[in-house]
């Protein structure tokens, strides 16, 4: 199918999934709902936005914990898809402040990409993800969840798989919706055909590790890995998963040169 130029994916009731094409890249999205709390919102949201000029992909998870998480969350993809802007540390000040504006204590992650010229860079404000795997399924980068819990694996203390147990898992201490943010970015990365990038919030990497991750989508055909992460995230079989959350994701992968 087409890609459409823009799009949102919010407060979706049930599972959603969709694959898009544009240009040099294959896109997969999926959203789902928290299944234990079946009367509570998604508080997910997942955004596309793309021109000839630049693409925006990424995901914004409402704080549980704090009022209003789907309208936080909700702000972040609504400014995406409105009004994009080419300084991205400026729109995210500007998103920040429209957060803030709402008056309630609201907050939210945001974990996301542009692409422009062959060229990716990411930025992550909170705990939701974002990994990039080569052409061979090696790891590149991944985001630091901003949490104690992140900077213990960041240091060597624990390991990525030992952090889905840790206690201390769920505190994030940076959000949208502070006064005060940090901002992770990059420099510019080239991405190259046979490149995998996953942006998902805490709901899938609460539950499956890095490595898991990796054999899932970073290798074979990229419909059929998507299908296979679609799966386990809609089955969530309760012998192995840790944390019922929402779930929202989008993984790009380049297809062509």
């Amino acid at each position: 199918m087409q890609f459409e130029h823009k799009k949102i994916i919010v407060d979706i009731k049930d599972d959603y999934k969709e694959l898009l094409d544009f240009e040099n890249y294959r896109i997969g999205v999926f959203s789902s709902r928290c299944k234990t709390k079946t009367s509570q919102e998604n508080e997910d949201s997942v955004f596309l936005s793309a021109s000839s000029q630049k693409v925006f992909l990424g995901v914004a998870d409402g704080a549980g914990g704090h009022p209003r998480g789907r309208d936080a969350s909700f702000t972040v993809a609504d400014f995406v898809f409105r009004k994009p802007n080419d300084n991205c540390i400026d729109m995210i000040e500007d998103i920040n402040r429209a957060i803030l504006d709402l008056k309630v204590g609201a907050k939210t992650t945001l974990a996301m990409m542009t692409i422009q010229d062959e060229m990716a860079r990411f930025y992550s404000v909170g705990d939701s993800e974002i990994i990039h795997w080569n052409s061979q399924g090696a790891e590149v980068y991944k985001s630091t969840p901003h949490s104690s819990t992140g900077l213990k694996i960041e240091a060597g203390i624990t390991s990525q798989e030992e952090s889905l147990h840790d206690p201390d898992r769920y505190i994030v201490n940076n959000l949208l919706g502070d006064e005060y943010i940090k901002i992770e970015t990059t420099n510019r990365i080239p991405i190259k055909k046979g490149h995998t990038v996953l942006i998902g919030t805490d709901g899938l990497f609460d539950n499956l590790t890095h490595e898991e991750l990796n054999q899932v989508i970073a290798n074979g055909n990229f419909d059929n890995a998507f299908e296979d992460l679609v799966n386990i995230c809609i089955k969530r079989y309760e012998t192995e998963w840790l944390k019922d959350d929402d779930i929202g994701f989008v993984v790009v992968k380049k297809i062509k040169a």
